[in-house]
């Protein structure tokens, strides 16, 4: 944003952000934002996932149809109607797949929000597809914990470390991405694969998990390293460690 921004505005920036001591940034990979500003501590505090995914975790496995959930806005470089080619590929292939996409309608000069209602509204008549607008509270954990994979093919110019992929982790889902912003170090150690934005990629991803023997111990191992790592709790310690270290500061 700072490279892009033009004379008198990163005029402004540097003038205020010069005077921030100590700063937190949700990645490690995100520190090199704060180059320009060299007297800034900065400190890495991950995001955390809503206290309310805590529920009881459903089995995974099974027999079923596979259920797939894009969960993020619904802006044309999240990767959104990648999803939806996958799934289509998918059942193109022979596999039962469902599709829950959940999120806001943002329009952007790529896509506006006619097109991206127009486009929803075209792809929610099959019968497989379910469109929802934002979800929050019991209908959060309804979506995500009913998941078996959870598909964010962005490239969303400014993405850092999405909170609906660590929210993801802690209900169990296979986690399908890319390599935009900090999304390979969010991911780290967890059962997910990193793809091109790319419907035949994505869909691939998607076999190679369904072919797997041990899904019900993936979504187990996901949310237990969620938990490990990204749960309120483990946020909370951070943000005391922080402000401890800024209090003691002169």
């Amino acid at each position: 944003f700072r490279r892009s921004a033009r004379w008198p505005t990163r005029v402004l920036l540097d003038h205020f952000y010069r005077r921030i001591p100590l700063a937190c940034v949700p990645a490690t990979s995100l520190v090199s934002q704060y180059a320009a500003y060299p007297m800034t501590q900065i400190r890495v505090v991950p995001n955390f996932f809503d206290p309310s995914l805590l529920a009881p975790l459903p089995a995974k496995s099974g027999n079923g149809a596979i259920q797939l959930l894009y969960f993020s806005n619904f802006i044309a470089s999240k990767g959104f109607s990648h999803v939806y080619d996958a799934a289509q590929l998918l059942r193109e292939q022979g596999l039962t797949v469902n599709l829950t996409l959940c999120g806001e309608v943002l329009g952007t000069a790529q896509l506006g929000t006619v097109e991206v209602n127009a486009y929803l509204q075209s792809i929610s008549s099959e019968d497989w597809v379910t469109v929802r607008g934002a979800v929050s509270g019991s209908d959060k954990l309804e979506v995500l914990s009913s998941a078996h994979v959870m598909l964010l093919p962005t490239r969303y110019p400014t993405e850092a470390a999405p909170i609906s992929i660590i929210e993801g982790l802690a209900a169990g889902c296979y986690i399908v991405s890319t390599d935009q912003g900090s999304i390979p170090e969010l991911l780290a150690g967890f059962k997910a694969r990193i793809v091109e934005p790319d419907a035949a990629k994505i869909a691939d991803a998607v076999k190679a998990w369904a072919e797997l023997p041990d899904r019900s111990s993936i979504a187990l191992s996901n949310r237990a390293l969620a938990l490990e790592r990204y749960s309120p709790a483990v946020y909370r310690q951070t943000i005391r460690e922080v402000l401890n270290v800024s209090e003691a500061r002169p």
